[in-house]
């Protein structure tokens, strides 16, 4: 009868502890300790593995087909559940990015765009130029926000130059024409030079920041185990500053 007891009395606290993990599943999955399972690509929506890759900076212009896409993804790394989640989760950050009409810097003079983009050298900068003499913009409202919410989540800053307001400044970089800048610094040092690319041919937000990845790619050294990322740590200080992945 004693061992009928504890067996009843075994199986009421392993019904009690059952229920109390049941009650913090919730909680574990919010901070995402339970999004760790690996995920196939080939399992995703196409908009999600575009997701994906756009949070990780892969740039997949020209890419159609959902197999190209998906090995895009594979090359990158591999995927779990909680990188999906919080990927889809940015969708409505970006949203919100692109409603806000604050969401980049207006430059209110030479002086301005001086000091934020040039002396500061902190930064990389994505630049929407308006011409003094017609006043128009490549990229209308809608697309210049989109492309400023895509390119936030990687810290590149974003801002607007009207011409109007420093026709000096515009005359002296050539900027005559409706274009996209991007300002890059030179290396890491406060006296280094930076250096501006202009993007002028499209007026699609998709196009524009394809462009600026493979601007940034091209500054990025790619290594292919720990030993050779220790090598390239040590030439970092003395070498070509480049980011290393």
């Amino acid at each position: 009868m004693w061992l009928k007891l504890g067996f009843l009395l075994l199986y009421l606290l392993a019904l009690f502890v059952v229920s109390r993990l049941l009650e913090f599943l919730p909680v574990f999955n919010d901070f995402g300790l339970l999004s760790t399972a690996v995920l196939h690509p080939i399992s995703l929506s196409v908009r999600e593995v575009k997701r994906i890759l756009d949070t990780r900076g892969v740039n997949y212009a020209g890419v159609i087909e959902k197999q190209e896409l998906t090995t895009l993804v594979e090359s990158s790394g591999q995927l779990m559940e909680s990188e999906l989640n919080e990927a889809m989760n940015e969708e409505e950050s970006i949203s919100a990015v692109i409603r806000d009409p604050n969401s980049s810097t207006e430059f209110t003079c030479g002086t301005h765009f001086y000091e934020q983009v040039e002396d500061s050298k902190d930064s990389v900068w994505v630049v929407q130029i308006i011409p003094s003499k017609t006043e128009k913009v490549l990229l209308d409202d809608y697309n210049w926000r989109r492309v400023v919410a895509l390119v936030k989540p990687f810290g590149i800053r974003t801002g607007i130059l009207n011409c109007n307001r420093d026709k000096k400044l515009c005359n002296k970089k050539g900027w005559h024409t409706p274009q996209i800048v991007l300002a890059l610094p030179k290396g890491t040092h406060p006296k280094d030079n930076v250096l501006f690319h202009s993007f002028d041919y499209s007026t699609k937000s998709e196009v524009v920041v394809s462009w600026i990845r493979t601007q940034l790619t091209a500054r990025i050294q790619v290594v292919s185990d720990a030993e050779e990322l220790g090598n390239s740590w040590m030439n970092f200080a003395l070498g070509d500053r480049k980011s290393v992945v």
